[in-house]
């Protein structure tokens, strides 16, 4: 079959007196998948032979089938090492890819080539994600690029022996360049065999070496930069030191702007995932960009969000609410003022009660969450019925604190009155989580009759077109109750 493939193959030439070009990506798996030598040799002799064909292949690194002596194509192909693109280089590849200004986001793009090493095939794809969803979920646009490149990652690494893969590991692992002590002790190598591994994987092009100022010994880091990212999402996701690395990552490359529209999507995605110690961490972590974020008009809901959704027990929710205390002592005194202008001013009384509790003073807290729910009616606008409502469900977690429950129920029960059906998500949000911390104080008082009465109120703040999560955790919480 291969000779009768070969010789229509020459025909062809002589018929149409032109040579054949093949285009080979990836051609070290194409070569690792002969079933024996003899294959090998036969390609080899056939190119020798045949001046027609002329193959051109593409491999991430110098692989061990052109590498090595004994091997039938050792010392065959002209090699042409591709150095990472510059700066310009970048822009003209954006330019040819889209008809955006590459100096639109100069900062965006710089990080995108850093982030990949300039490499050609990588830079493309990040840029295509640049291009299709410019104020997209970072989170969800990196997640995406990653999964595309999964088993790209995957056949690589899986082609290291077992030494130099726990190596390249611990320099993926560790995100920044690393002395070969350091290497040693993470890989639990002695310092000869660590250095071994290191040389075979600059060699192979699996890492790369590195000298900072002012130091003489030589650090290493992955060759491919884009590998620790696909490592962090992949396989670290609950360290506080690498998330914090991502989150800052997300912020150069898309800016505030872009970042305010992931923060809100971030709490969506945590609720929905419900993962405790994950969401405590990356909350943590988002909370200081947060906080620092002036422009982001809803950081203070966002951050009392996240108090929440970390859990009261979470380690988090003490750094969060440290993060946040210069925010509330602001809050306390701009409510201060506005009480002195206006003292029916619901959102000052709000923010005096959460500048209150968070100081420990509970008795003045409630009551400056109360005064906040007085200023409002029914039938007002629906910032201020937000305001009231949103009062009322943290003047019952305060009165949980104090174990007054039976006033908790009672200041839960009362956050429906002040919203409507056709309210905003948010505030339709508040009223589930009230019910369904009325609903766990009913059960602990064993009012248990008093529960026939939260389904109603759930469905009727509940569409069918609201987010998943938020249709899952009231039928939860409707199953639990017997609804």
């Amino acid at each position: 079959c291969e000779g009768y493939a070969l010789s229509a193959l020459m025909d062809y030439c002589q018929e149409s007196g032109k040579r054949l070009v093949l285009f080979v990506e990836n051609i070290d798996i194409v070569f690792s998948q002969f079933r024996d030598e003899r294959e090998a040799h036969a390609l080899r002799a056939a190119l020798i032979e045949r001046s027609e064909l002329l193959l051109l292949g593409s491999a991430n690194t110098v692989f061990q089938a052109i590498r090595s002596r004994g091997e039938a194509f050792y010392e065959f192909f002209r090699l042409f090492i591709l150095e990472g693109l510059g700066p310009e280089e970048t822009r003209r590849v954006f330019a040819a890819l889209s008809e955006e200004d590459p100096d639109r986001e100069p900062g965006r793009l710089e990080t995108m080539r850093r982030l990949t090493g300039g490499n050609p095939r990588l830079l493309g794809l990040a840029c295509r994600m640049l291009i299709e969803s410019p104020l997209g979920s970072a989170f969800e646009d990196l997640e995406r690029l990653i999964d595309e490149q999964t088993p790209y990652f995957k056949a690589r690494i899986e082609e290291l022996p077992v030494q130099a893969r726990k190596v390249f590991h611990c320099l993926a692992e560790g995100w920044r360049p690393m002395l070969a002590r350091e290497v040693s002790e993470a890989a639990k190598l002695s310092s000869s065999h660590a250095s071994a591994q290191l040389k075979q994987l600059v060699n192979r092009g699996y890492a790369r070496e590195l000298r900072l100022p002012n130091e003489k010994r030589a650090r290493y880091e992955v060759g491919d930069r884009f590998y620790n990212i696909y490592y962090l999402l992949r396989f670290s996701r609950g360290n506080r030191e690498r998330l914090e690395r991502l989150v800052a990552f997300l912020h150069d490359l898309f800016g505030p702007a872009a970042m305010r529209t992931m923060y809100p999507a971030a709490l969506e995605t945590l609720r929905a995932r419900g993962t405790a110690g994950e969401a405590s961490d990356l909350l943590a972590v988002l909370a200081r960009r947060v906080a620092e974020d002036e422009g982001f008009e809803g950081r203070d809901d966002w951050l009392r969000q996240a108090v929440a959704l970390a859990g009261p027990n979470a380690p988090a929710t003490g750094e969060i609410g440290g993060i946040v205390e210069g925010r509330l002592a602001e809050a306390q005194g701009e409510a201060r003022i506005a009480f002195e202008e206006s003292p029916r001013d619901a959102a000052g009384w709000r923010s005096q009660g959460e500048a209150l509790e968070k100081q420990g003073h509970y008795e003045e807290a409630v009551a400056a969450f109360e005064r906040s729910a007085e200023c409002a009616g029914p039938n007002d606008s629906p910032g201020v019925r937000r305001e009231a409502a949103w009062a009322l469900l943290a003047k019952g977690g305060v009165l949980c604190r104090l174990d007054r429950h039976d006033e908790a129920v009672a200041s839960l029960g009362r956050v429906p009155r002040y919203v409507q059906g056709d309210d905003p998500l948010e505030m339709r949000r508040a009223v589930i989580d009230a019910l369904a911390l009325e609903a766990i104080l009913l059960c602990g008082l064993e009012r248990f009759d008093a529960l026939t009465g939260i389904a109603p109120r759930t469905l009727d703040h509940v569409h069918s077109g609201d987010p998943s999560d938020l249709r899952h955790y009231a039928s939860m919480m409707l199953a639990a109750v017997g609804g």
